[in-house]
């Protein structure tokens, strides 16, 4: 894969700084990991990028990025989940109502839906669209009468 293949993102975290050090004669080269490397392998695990596509990014087989990465391949994804968790936090903190409703789905299995009750559990005969409309209606004039 050429450079120019590569998303401009992970080619300017990536950058010439990659270093593959020539072996002592057994015929194969020795990838050495640095810190722009190790950026981009914790960029693209928080993104959800599979091993596969990140070896690729490197230049590099997948079982040299798990031998070379495993600490940024399994710190990637915990890294940014705190990042974004906090600032949910501090939306939640500060009253953000979406971001209240938003935990309370995801986090506490809450859900917007409405249930009727119908008497005995069985539902009127015909259009149950229209008697959930105007039993509903109703409901809200009750509790407006009682104002």
């Amino acid at each position: 894969m050429d450079d120019k293949a590569k998303p401009p993102a992970v080619q300017e975290v990536i950058g010439p700084a990659d270093v593959i050090i020539p072996s002592n004669g057994g015929g194969e080269n020795r990838h050495v990991p640095n810190h722009g490397s190790q950026a981009a392998v914790k960029m693209m695990v928080a993104a959800g990028r599979p091993q596969s596509e990140i070896a690729t990014a490197l230049k590099i087989t997948t079982v040299t990025l798990r031998k070379h990465y495993r600490t940024e391949l399994d710190e990637g994804l915990a890294e940014i989940n705190k990042l974004v968790l906090g600032k949910l936090f501090k939306k939640i903190n500060d009253d953000d109502t979406a971001s209240i409703l938003f935990f309370c789905k995801t986090r506490l299995n809450m859900k917007e839906t409405m249930s009727i009750d119908f008497p005995n559990g069985i539902p009127p005969a015909g259009d149950a669209t229209a008697v959930t409309e105007n039993r509903t209606k109703q409901l809200i004039l009750e509790v407006l009468n009682d104002l």
